[in-house]
């Protein structure tokens, strides 16, 4: 049997919860799928973490179907077809940037499957407009 002290300790983390983040009202204001994506992110060509990867403009992820829409979904992932120059730029990936700024929210991504191609590390950051890490991804 549990201990008084744990059974305890639980209720007082549910408490807690029942009276923060039970009790806010959250109202869908958007909401982006396969029909309007493109209005919501732009393609960024920037690298800062030194990786070894190449990422690429729209009309380039496009043609070497990095992204493609099947039915209602948005598809994305790396280019694995060209052989790699351990010199070179590295692979072509994508990486998209959200053209809306937000102060604070409730954010639900929706992911059917993360892949499974080497060199591609899916993230979901979110930043503020100074350098990182000035703003973004703070607790409160």
């Amino acid at each position: 049997m549990p201990s008084s002290s744990l059974i305890l300790s639980v209720g007082t983390v549910l408490a807690a919860l029942s009276s923060t983040a039970f009790t806010t009202k959250y109202e869908k204001q958007e909401v982006y799928n396969s029909k309007n994506w493109l209005d919501a992110f732009e393609f960024k060509q920037d690298e800062f973490n030194f990786g070894y990867v190449s990422y690429v403009n729209e009309a380039t992820a496009k043609e070497k179907k990095l992204y493609r829409i099947e039915g209602n979904d948005v598809v994305f992932g790396p280019d694995g077809t060209e052989v790699l120059d351990v010199n070179g730029l590295g692979r072509k990936s994508v990486r998209l940037e959200g053209k809306t700024d937000y102060n604070k929210g409730l954010f639900i991504l929706d992911v059917k499957q993360m892949p499974s191609i080497c060199g591609m590390w899916p993230a979901f950051w979110s930043l503020g407009r100074e350098p990182w890490p000035v703003k973004g991804e703070k607790r409160p």
